[in-house]
Parts: structure tokens; C-alpha cells; sequence
């Protein structure tokens, strides 16, 4: 089975709320509110790394809404968000998975591409940016702080 997942609002645009969404026959996504994009981008700019905060927060949205479904896919299919920036983010969802509970998801598993305004997840991810519908969950700071900021040593 493939999940292919779509992203509508941007990161970095931290004036409004992004949407991560997936779709395989199960359709799931998740909101990181804008008030959670600043404050996660202060932090990173804090850290002196804030070109970093739109892949690192991009790659822990996927790997937070994949999780709980990575073992029912045979392939992930990720739109191209972030041209040049495939392999990055790859390897900080693949971060993600061996450091979790989660390693049933293997990185040949993962790749990205254009899937097109007629994908089901893209369909989903901007209903719900628009506000058409309701995100299945909505990413909470701590959460995503716990994963996406590592405390400088």
C-alpha cells in the first residue's frame, strides 16, 4: 500500500497554520498552529540554526503523522516541498524512526515527488488549511519541541 502525503502552508510562513496530510484509503492529518511555528523558529534562531527550523519542523510533522501509519505502507510518498532538500529531510525522518518505537519504517520506504492537486492528500491537506475541515490532530508545542529542538550540549 502507498501513503502519499501533502503539506499546505508553508513552515516558514509562520503567519498562518500548516497542514501535513496523508492519504492510503485512511485519510489523516495534522495542524502545527502558527503561534507553535514562531515559537519553535525563536528557539532555533536562539540555537543560531534558523535557515534549519523549516526542515527540521517540516521532517518532525511527517514523522508525527506517519507514525501510527508507516506500518500499513509499503511505499511513503512525499510531495516536494523543499526542492534540493529530499535527502535532509529523509534522514531526519529516518532520525526520527531509530530513536523511537517506530522502526518498521525502513528509508528505501521513503521517497518524494509531485503528487498533483487531484491526490487525495493534497485534496484533504487543503480542506482542512482552509478550514473546511477539522485536522484529525493538532501537533501541540511540547510535542513537537521535544522532537525537532535538540538542547545545545
Amino acid at each position: 500500500m502507498k501513503i502519499e502525503i501533502d503539506q499546505s502552508g508553508k513552515i516558514e510562513e509562520t503567519n498562518v497554520d500548516t497542514v501535513i496530510a496523508l492519504s492510503n484509503g485512511v485519510k489523516f492529518s495534522v495542524r502545527i498552529h502558527r503561534r507553535t511555528k514562531r515559537r519553535l523558529q525563536e528557539e532555533f534562531r536562539k540555537q543560531g540554526r534558523p535557515k534549519f527550523f523549516r526542515y527540521k519542523t517540516f521532517a518532525t510533522g511527517v514523522y508525527i503523522l506517519i507514525k501510527d501509519f508507516a506500518n500499513k505502507a509499503d511505499d511513503i510518498v512525499i510531495d516536494t516541498e523543499y526542492v534540493g532538500n529530499d535527502r535532509l529531510i529523509k534522514n531526519l525522518i529516518m532520525d526520527f524512526v531509530k530513536s523511537a518505537e517506530t522502526k518498521n519504517i525502513l528509508k528505501q520506504q521513503i521517497s518524494f515527488k509531485q503528487i498533483g492537486k487531484k491526490s487525495p492528500a493534497h485534496i484533504l491537506a487543503i480542506s482542512v488549511f482552509r478550514g473546511k475541515k477539522k485536522a484529525s490532530r493538532i501537533i501541540q508545542y511540547d510535542e513537537i519541541r521535544k522532537l525537532a529542538i535538540k538542547k545545545p550540549r
